[in-house]
């Protein structure tokens, strides 16, 4: 299941899992975004902040990948709200696997003041799932691109990534394979090309 999928990064996600050959579940909020929606792909109608539609989107799901993120006009903690509401549901009902996609700022000991309000809500992400029972993984990234797969990704462990970029489709299949063959767990990565 992919929360965020319908976002910029969430629609890589979702074609990166589909072409790995998984069903994939994407809980959205406006079911437009696919108006075609490809083979394999349920798309679930709803918001994260709302406990029973993430449920129903991660029901018979064996790993949940968040790629949610701040919009401009958001309320102060309208991300970490709605990834509390995935954490919990999670924990009640499974998966237990949940792969989080991370701002590196949560890696850095200053930020730019004008992403201080992103590194905030993804700090208390961090922190919300480092509490939790599940098997997470946070993956960190640094600024990510639009250009084609390298093929190539460099994972530091609680350390951001060599490079201060990630293409997007490179980022796409880690988070893909974190979540359904786990090479880390219960730890932060930063990752990079």
């Amino acid at each position: 299941v992919v929360f965020g999928g319908a976002g910029r990064t969430g629609r890589v996600v979702v074609d990166a899992a589909l072409e790995a050959g998984h069903p994939v579940t994407a809980l959205v909020r406006r079911p437009g975004a696919f108006p075609s929606p490809p083979e394999g792909l349920r798309i679930e109608p709803g918001d994260a902040m709302d406990a029973g539609a993430v449920a129903r989107a991660a029901a018979g799901a064996d790993a949940a990948i968040c790629v949610l993120g701040v919009g401009d006009d958001a309320p102060a903690t309208a991300l970490s709200d709605a990834f509390a509401s995935v954490v919990r549901a999670l924990e009640e009902a499974g998966p237990a696997r949940l792969v989080d996609l991370l701002t590196v700022g949560v890696l850095l000991s200053k930020v730019n003041p004008e992403f201080a309000h992103v590194t905030e809500e993804h700090g208390r992400n961090l922190a919300l799932l480092r509490a939790s029972g599940l098997d997470w993984l946070g993956v960190v990234a640094p600024g990510i691109t639009d250009d084609p797969a390298t093929g190539t990704v460099h994972v530091e462990v609680e350390h951001r990534g060599p490079s201060w970029e990630i293409t997007r489709p490179d980022l796409a299949r880690l988070l893909v394979r974190e979540a359904v063959d786990p090479e880390h767990r219960h730890v932060v990565v930063g990752v990079s090309n």
